[in-house]
C-alpha cells in the first residue's frame, strides 16, 4: 500500500492541511441537526422516506462504508493516525447523531422542535474543537476546559432562546457535555462521548421535566 504522511504534531494524515480538513468537516457536521430538525421532509421525500427511516439509511451507509474503510485500509486525509485502524471519529459522530435524532425528535408538551437534540450536538459541533484548538496551541488543560465550557454555555443559552430547550438544562447541561469529552477510551471517540453521556442524562430527567 501507497505510504501516506503523517504530520505527528497533529497526528493526521496529510500534515496540517489534513487538520484543518478535518476541522471544517467537524463543523459542517453542524448542518445535519438543521436538516433533520427543520428540513426533514424536504431530504427525505425524494427518497420516498420518513425522516427517521433516512437517518437510520445514512446511519446504516456510514457503517458500511466504515467497514469497508477499516478491511481494506484506505487512509482519509485528514484523519488521525490511530483512525487507520480503528473506527472513525467522523463514523462515531454519525452514529452518535443518528442516536440523538431517533430519540429526541422533540420535547414536551407543545414539541418543541429540536429542543433537546440540538444543543447537544452543536455543543459538540462548536466546544470540541475549540477546547481541541487550545490544547494543540499548549495553552493548558484549565484554558481548554474554560473556553470549552464558556462556548458550551452559549449554546446551550441560544437553544434556550430560540428552540425552547428548559432552562434547568441550559444552567446543567453545559458542565456535562464539556466533562463528556475527557473520558480517553481506547474505541470509543468523544465524538460519541459527547453526545451519549448528555443524551443518557436527558432521558433520565425528561420524566421530570414534562
Amino acid at each position: 500500500m501507497k505510504s501516506v504522511h503523517v504530520d505527528h504534531a497533529t497526528s493526521s494524515v496529510g500534515g496540517r492541511y489534513g487538520h484543518y480538513v478535518r476541522r471544517f468537516v467537524h463543523l459542517g457536521m453542524g448542518v445535519f441537526p438543521w436538516m433533520f430538525y427543520f428540513q426533514g421532509e424536504a431530504v427525505s421525500s425524494p427518497f420516498s422516506m420518513t425522516p427517521v427511516q433516512f437517518v437510520t439509511s445514512c446511519v446504516a451507509l456510514v457503517c458500511v462504508v466504515e467497514i469497508l474503510r477499516l478491511y481494506i485500509g484506505i487512509p482519509i486525509f485528514g484523519q488521525r493516525e490511530y483512525e487507520l485502524r480503528q473506527p472513525s471519529a467522523v463514523a462515531w459522530g454519525a452514529v452518535s447523531m443518528g442516536l440523538v435524532f431517533l430519540t429526541l425528535p422533540d420535547a414536551g408538551p407543545n414539541r418543541h422542535i429540536g429542543a433537546l437534540g440540538l444543543p447537544i450536538i452543536w455543543t459538540l459541533i462548536i466546544s470540541d474543537p475549540i477546547i481541541g484548538e487550545i490544547r494543540r496551541a499548549d495553552l493548558g488543560e484549565r484554558a481548554a476546559w474554560t473556553f470549552g465550557l464558556a462556548s458550551a454555555w452559549v449554546v446551550w443559552i441560544c437553544c434556550g432562546y430560540f428552540f425552547s430547550t428548559p432552562w434547568i438544562l441550559v444552567l446543567m447541561m453545559p458542565p456535562v457535555c464539556i466533562a463528556a469529552e475527557r473520558p480517553q477510551l481506547k474505541w470509543l471517540d468523544d465524538n460519541a462521548t459527547m453526545q451519549l453521556i448528555p443524551l443518557a442524562v436527558i432521558l433520565y430527567l425528561q420524566p421530570w421535566l414534562f
